[in-house]
């Protein structure tokens, strides 16, 4: 399953401190594998952080990332205990202007369980934050996924004659 993101950014109309986009990974239903990181319309450097269902706090995956650069990100290389799994994805980039946004979409690579049925929906859910003196400025945004199982027809087998 992949994901691309798109109009992720600072829409307001002042810049921002601490801002940071934030993925909640639908965990119910796929494991994060791979990201691409995009790149963005300002020169910055930034850090990727990651929580999983055993931690509270964030922790740090990636750092001095530049902004300029579409980094692959492999989270499959980060070493859990065996029923530990990543719940959050966040791009920490500091201080950013008005209109900060991506020249090229982030993407997201998951896999879905096996067990998956037809019909079966599900909701990423995203969001971007900020502050201004204090004040925090935050969006959100969700897609909905609807699981499509095709069902596979196999030719039949015959019965093998001669040598």
């Amino acid at each position: 399953m992949n994901y691309t993101f798109s109009n992720v950014g600072n829409a307001s109309n002042i810049y921002l401190e601490n801002f940071k986009w934030i993925d909640y990974i639908p965990t119910d239903y796929v494991r994060i594998q791979k990201m691409t990181t995009g790149t963005w319309n300002q020169d910055l450097s930034y850090s990727v952080y990651y929580k999983t269902n055993k931690t509270n706090e964030y922790v740090l995956f990636r750092e001095n990332l530049q902004t300029t650069k579409d980094h692959e990100l492999d989270f499959e290389k980060i070493k859990l205990n065996k029923d530990e799994y990543i719940t959050e994805i966040c791009y920490d980039f500091g201080k950013v202007d008005v209109d900060f946004k991506e020249c090229t979409s982030p993407t997201m690579k998951c896999k879905s369980f096996d067990i998956l049925q037809d019909g079966e929906i599900f909701t990423n859910q995203t969001k971007t934050v900020g502050t201004y003196f204090g004040i925090t400025a935050e969006a959100e945004d969700k897609w909905t996924t609807i699981v499509h199982r095709p069902k596979v027809e196999h030719p039949p087998i015959l019965p093998r004659t001669g040598e």
